[in-house]
């Protein structure tokens, strides 16, 4: 599967919408939880508070929204800090 095909499906629908984990299996990349390695680079191991991701990506960000959604017309904007990153 052409990882390209995942730009619209995660960028131009919002998940309220369309159940993106169910649509991401259906193009062959069903979501999977983080493995812990722990080692210098993977601090935080505790991952069970984290949701399913994409796989082979090169980091993973935990995400917390700062404030309220700002309504941009047809997107809504969220700023975020980041709670924790994994590579």
């Amino acid at each position: 599967p052409e990882a390209g095909e995942l730009i619209r499906l995660l960028g131009g629908c919002s998940g309220r919408d369309v159940d993106k984990e169910m649509r991401c299996a259906d193009l062959g990349f069903e979501w999977t939880s983080l493995e812990c390695e722990n080692d210098a680079t993977n601090m935080d191991c505790d991952r069970t508070d984290w949701p399913k991701v994409l796989p082979s990506c090169l980091y993973y960000l935990k995400l917390e929204l700062v404030g309220d959604l700002i309504d941009c017309g047809s997107h809504e904007v969220a700023l975020c800090r980041v709670v924790s990153i994994i590579s």
